[in-house]
């Protein structure tokens, strides 16, 4: 399972997918949520590692959209 979680999150990264517009192309039954702003890469990391930990995560992903070093981290959560 968490193999699954962490090789979702790592296509999504590398296809330069945004998880709100990849979300519902996932799986009916889940929706993103985003569960940190202006967090450090690390910060970020370190939340996205622990997220996946949750069975009820399907994908986390840690975005720096404005490239001012501040990432959000979004996750794909099951309804």
């Amino acid at each position: 399972m968490q193999i699954r979680k962490f090789a979702t999150t790592v296509v999504l990264c590398a296809a330069g997918m945004s998880v709100l517009g990849a979300g519902s192309a996932l799986a009916e039954g889940w929706h993103n949520e985003v569960w940190g702003t202006n967090l450090t890469k690390q910060d970020c990391h370190a939340r996205m590692n622990a997220a996946i930990q949750n069975p009820n995560v399907g994908g986390a992903i840690c975005e720096d959209g404005n490239n001012d070093g501040k990432y959000t981290l979004t996750v794909s959560v099951r309804n």
